[in-house]
This record gives structure tokens, sequence and C-alpha cells, in this order.
């Protein structure tokens, strides 16, 4: 998003955290690893950050607080993709892979957990598996045969209608890509407090985060900062459930 912006983020959110009565100091950590190395430290009290990030903390003693709600929802899925019509098998011998990073739960972890789950090594499963940083860019390596599946984000199995990223990131060739298969469902990105967090601040910063939608400003807030329709109370431990599609997927 570029380091002014986020800069610019952290600045808002710090103020209406301030605003809150909570003497807060809003950082912008380097990558995820960073985020989590200064929560298990304490050097970092609370984090937002992705579902991989709010696994790990839960994982190691921390809570989580709120979670962002999209198009309704609090949670999401990967939708593994390839090309229409040509029969492509995820579990089929020889494939090549396009997958956004290794620290994405719909572009990559999250198929990477369904492999294991159904008994397949993914480290040795894939002829070739390459990451290229974007939705946009595996998609297009699909359509253009330079892999044969990839995987995106899609609304959990309740949702209706069903929403998924291939209509919104391939554009008019949408139509030329089938989804093959969907992974388990995985909380949004959230907000999670770390083991140096005494459980009354928890619940300070919860409750100044769950106030935000109440007033348009926050409303505002909500949507620049966490590009959410609004945040929700986080299900207890579902992020430490998570924990364990995390491990299966980074030790395949």
């Amino acid at each position: 998003m570029g380091g002014e912006r986020v800069q610019g983020m952290a600045r808002s959110l710090e103020a209406a955290l301030r605003a809150s009565h909570l003497e807060a100091e809003v950082t912008v950590a380097l990558d995820y690893q960073g985020m989590i190395q200064s929560l298990e430290r304490g050097e970092a009290l609370a984090a937002w950050g992705p579902p991989l990030v709010c696994a790990w903390a839960e994982a190691f003693g921390g809570r989580g607080l709120v979670r962002s709600v999209r198009q309704g929802f609090g949670t999401y899925r990967a939708a593994v993709v390839a090309r229409r019509g040509e029969g492509v098998d995820l579990t089929s011998p020889g494939l090549r892979a396009a997958w956004v990073d290794r620290d994405s739960m719909a572009g990559y972890v999250l198929p990477q957990a369904m492999l294991r789950e159904r008994g397949l090594r993914p480290s040795r499963h894939f002829a070739e598996a390459k990451f290229l940083e974007s939705y946009e860019a595996t998609l297009q390596a699909v359509l253009d045969r330079k892999a044969d599946l990839t995987s995106v984000w899609a609304s959990p199995a309740h949702a209706s209608p069903p929403r998924d990223g291939v209509q919104q990131l391939a554009g008019p060739r949408a139509s030329e890509l089938e989804i093959i298969a969907y992974s388990r469902e995985c909380p949004n990105d959230g907000v999670v407090a770390g083991p140096g967090l005494a459980s009354e601040q928890q619940v300070a910063l919860q409750c100044a985060l769950l106030a935000l939608e109440r007033t348009v400003p926050g409303q505002q807030l909500i949507q620049e900062v966490f590009g959410a329709e609004r945040l929700e109370e986080s299900p207890p431990g579902s992020y430490r459930q998570l924990h364990e599609t995390v491990f299966k997927a980074l030790t395949g």
C-alpha cells in the first residue's frame, strides 16, 4: 500500500484509541515475522495482522480481540482455480502451481493445508511452485498457461450469493477459469492481544475498537484503516484453532 499510506493509517488508529482514553502508540512492523516476534518479546502488546499472525499469537498465549467483517462475514475460504474445462485435479501429480506468497492464507497457506489433509506433501506434490506476489499475477499465469492452478479468496460456504476473487481479479477473462476445490474456512484479519497485555487492558482495547462503529468518524476509520464494513468480537480460540492448519501447511 506504500509506506506513507500505512504510516498515515497508524497515526489515524493511534488518534482514535487515544480519543477513547487509551495510552496507545501505534507503529508499523517491517513484516509479519517481525510482528510475531514483537508480540512474543513483549515489545508490542497488541497487533492488527492477518490470520497467520493472529494464529501464532494465540498459540503462544495471546488472545484475539476483534476481527474484520467484509461483505457481511468474518471468515473466508481459499478457492483453488484452474483453466475451465481442462479437467485439472488438485491431487493430480506433476502440476505447476502459482502462489501469492508464503504468508498469504488464501493464496498459499490454506490450499497447502488442504493438500496435507488429503494425505499429500505439498513440497513434493507439485512439479513446479512459484510465488508471484499478487493474486492478479497468479491468475494471469494460469490464463497464460504458465501454471496449471492457483488459489484466491472466496466467501464462506453459507454465503448467498457466493463470492470469490476470480470475477474481481480476472475481469472479462473470468469465464476462462473455474474453481476446482475449496479449503476450510479461516477467520479474517484481526486485532490480537499479545501475552504481555493484562486482561483489563485487553477488555479496554476491545471495547474501544468495537465502539468505533457508533460514530461516523469511527465508521470512516474502520473503512479506511481496516478496509472493513465493521469490526466484531473474535470468537474465543478461533485463531488458536487455525494454528493447527497453519502448522500443517508450513511443515508440508
